[in-house]
């Protein structure tokens, strides 16, 4: 192939289109020539060093001298960076050259070419300022996953310092299950040409040998011409344990904390030029490179309301140098309106005159709905009527509601601070001490405490539900809350009851005995129409002294929160009941039908509620020879008792009694054993059931539910 020598007319086209320029020095002269003019490269002709030398940056000029010197005593190559001033503007300028003899003329030149890199320069420093603050872990890789650059982030989020991992591979840092994957996903959504490349989500290796979880965002590298990525990583094993906790405890419930989405912006103020990053974009729903890069487009997008207080910090930050940080709302441009955290810092010249605002977005607006949150419940509780309080770990109060405060006559000023301990009686401090020991070792069955406090009323009774708080749930002393609740007229209300109870069932025994006295007597008569009175007397009498000892077996009953459970063999329980039934009523057929050993948790009054049912069927039976049948079942999680007679059948307001546990104003149950049956059942969490039988009778069926073991 021939060689055609290049047209010399070419070569000043081509160094301006590169935006370069060829120079020459001959040191004996030192005299310079530069292809093409000096002057629109420098602002000026150069025709010698010195006048070259005249214009590089005080700063910079005794490092370039010394390099040509030294290159020119070796016969070296040199490659220089300085800086010069240009009509006060600064700019930095590249050049590459080389000493070569000139026999023909017997004098040394030296050649180089030289280019203007200060835009390429301004980018690495905003870069470099913009990395350098970001708490992800900015990591720039080759083709083939070669680490070629890592910020110092890499610290926190790897484990390493940036220079032990530059020149190893990528793959090598991320956990072996989840390597293919990552980088598949990686490489793939830095190549795409989708306009929000997805988020990546992995473990890898951290320096200390614990496994922690990343995510990751890749884009290419902008200008590399060798190709390669940036690679934005930040740590989220927090988050992660969080969501997989709670997908572990509650399924039904989807509660994922997102990581906070980052836009990094800049402002030049000179030209009014905003530029966004792709991120920003995202954060502002602008579609990937639609933004149109001015201040005046920003400010649309920030919410009427909100815009002079972002102004105003603006003005702040580059008229007084503060630090510009400010929380406001943006409205996107897909209408949704969000939150977000804006910081930025101010760059001046070298005279300090502003001239570029660099920054990031953060999306809060989750944040931004906590806290309103937060300020709700605190206007619940302060608007309580209940007494609230919350205890540090050695019993100071740290947060109060002012029911508390009325209750114990005092201002929460004065509660805030002082220990809990002053106000109880040493009992109801040990109690309290068990009772939270208790709760910190998971026991369930903790019931609500009962405490008495000193009231400008006197002393009140409280019922009081404790529960622990925060990060001291585990701790020997941990943090707790407590929900008090005003009993005192409630405690000597049940206790005018219990003595109403007592005396009312003394009273009516007593005259009962004297009811029943004088009716034997009358029946005594020979007169057949007093001994019929006297007959109706005794059966009254005997009624109501039956119902008097129903009432007093089944107190318990009444009762949900003091009733006593216990785990039962069902299958004892109704053989114990028919074998009775059978005693007391020889002419009755009781039969049963059921599986051995089924155990379950019942109220104390459970078998005396089988005997109501199975009596019930008995007495109210319209047959000679009645029959009553006992069932018994095991299902999936509870115990069927099915009780069937053949008599006439439950009337509406009996088996209202049995299904709803009420009666109406009007119509009242004919007997308490009905309403034993309901609620000893309720109390020993079952339901009840009540049909027809076929072809005639009832069938009540109660469930409880099996023993918790089996």
């Amino acid at each position: 192939m021939d060689s055609t020598p290049l047209d010399p007319s070419l070569l000043e086209p081509a160094l301006e289109n590169f935006g370069a320029i060829l120079w020459e020095w001959e040191l004996e002269t030192n005299t310079a020539v530069v292809h093409p003019s000096a002057d629109g490269f420098f602002g000026r002709e150069i025709s010698s060093f010195d006048e070259l030398e005249e214009i590089i940056h005080p700063a910079d000029r005794e490092r370039v001298v010394e390099s040509l010197e030294s290159s020119l005593e070796t016969e070296s190559p040199f490659n220089l960076e300085f800086r010069i001033r240009d009509d006060d503007e600064v700019r930095v300028i590249e050049t590459r050259g080389s000493i070569h003899w000139m026999p023909e003329t017997e004098s040394t030149h030296v050649v180089g070419i030289a280019t203007d890199i200060t835009e390429r320069k301004r980018r690495e420093t905003e870069f470099q300022m913009i990395v350098e603050q970001s708490s992800d872990a900015i990591t720039v890789v080759d083709d083939d996953g070669v680490i070629e650059y890592a910020s110092p982030a890499v610290r926190h989020v790897f484990g390493y310092d940036p220079d032990e991992i530059l020149g190893t591979n990528i793959s090598s840092l991320i956990h072996p299950s989840d390597r293919d994957d990552a980088l598949s996903a990686l490489f793939d959504s830095g190549t795409t040409d989708e306009q929000s490349p997805e988020q990546v989500e992995y473990r890898l290796r951290h320096s200390d040998g614990s496994v922690r979880w990343v995510e990751s965002r890749v884009s290419p590298q902008e200008d590399a011409i060798s190709g390669g990525f940036v690679i934005n990583t930040h740590d989220v094993t927090d988050r992660v344990s969080v969501e997989q906790d709670l997908k572990r405890t509650d399924e039904s419930r989807s509660l994922a904390l997102k990581a906070s989405q980052a836009g990094i912006w800049n402002w030049e103020i000179g030209t009014n030029r905003v530029n966004w990053h792709t991120s920003c974009e995202r954060v502002f729903g602008v579609p990937e490179g639609e933004f149109e890069g001015t201040y005046d487009a920003f400010a649309r997008r920030v919410h009427d309301d909100d815009l002079p207080m972002v102004e105003a910090a603006i003005n702040r930050t580059i008229n007084e140098g503060e630090p510009y940080h400010i929380d406001y709302r943006i409205v996107r441009d897909d209408g949704v309106e969000r939150w977000i955290s804006a910081r930025g810092k101010l760059l001046t010249d070298s005279s300090g005159t502003p001239v570029r605002l660099l920054g990031v977005v953060i999306d809060i607006t989750e944040q931004k709905e906590r806290e309103q949150e937060l300020k709700q419940y605190e206007r619940i509780v302060e608007t309580a009527s209940d007494p609230i309080y919350a205890l540090d770990g050695t019993g100071q109060f740290v947060l109060v509601n002012e029911a508390l405060a009325e209750a114990l006559g005092c201002s929460k000023e004065e509660l805030v601070g002082s220990n809990i301990v002053d106000r109880l009686e040493p009992a109801d401090v040990e109690a309290s001490l068990r009772h939270i020991m208790a709760l910190a070792r998971g026991e369930s069955d903790v019931s609500p405490m009962e405490l008495s406090l000193l009231t400008p009323d006197g002393m009140r009774d409280y019922e009081v539900n404790i529960s622990l708080a925060g990060e001291g749930e585990e701790a020997d002393a941990p943090r707790t809350v407590g929900v008090a609740r005003d009993v005192t007229d409630i405690r000597e209300h049940e206790r005018r009851l219990s003595v109403l109870d007592r005396v009312l069932r003394h009273n009516i025994r007593n005259k009962l005995n004297i009811i029943l006295a004088y009716s034997r007597s009358l029946m005594e008569y020979p007169d057949e129409t007093v001994q019929s009175h006297a007959d109706g007397i005794r059966d009254a009498g005997e009624a109501l002294a039956s119902i008097s000892e129903s009432a007093r077996q089944f107190k318990a009953s009444t009762h949900p929160t003091q009733s006593r459970l216990y785990t039962a063999d069902i299958a004892d329980c109704v053989n114990r009941v028919a074998d009775e039934a059978r005693l007391q009523f020889p002419h009755a057929t009781i039969k049963v039908d059921q599986e051995a050993e089924l155990q379950a948790e019942v109220h104390e009054a459970f078998e005396l509620a089988l005997t109501e049912l199975v009596e019930n069927g008995i007495k109210h039976s319209d047959h000679a020879e009645p029959t009553v049948e006992i069932t018994v079942e095991k299902c999936e999680s509870t115990v069927s008792v099915q009780v069937r007679d053949d008599g006439p059948g439950l009337d509406d307001m009996e088996r209202d009694v049995i299904l709803n546990g009420e009666e109406t104003a009007l119509e009242h149950g004919s007997g308490l054993g009905l309403w034993l049956v309901r609620w000893t059942i309720d109390n020993s969490g079952g339901t009840i059931d009540v049909r027809d039988n076929d072809p005639t009778g009832t069938v009540v069926e109660a469930r409880i539910p099996l023993e918790s073991s089996e």
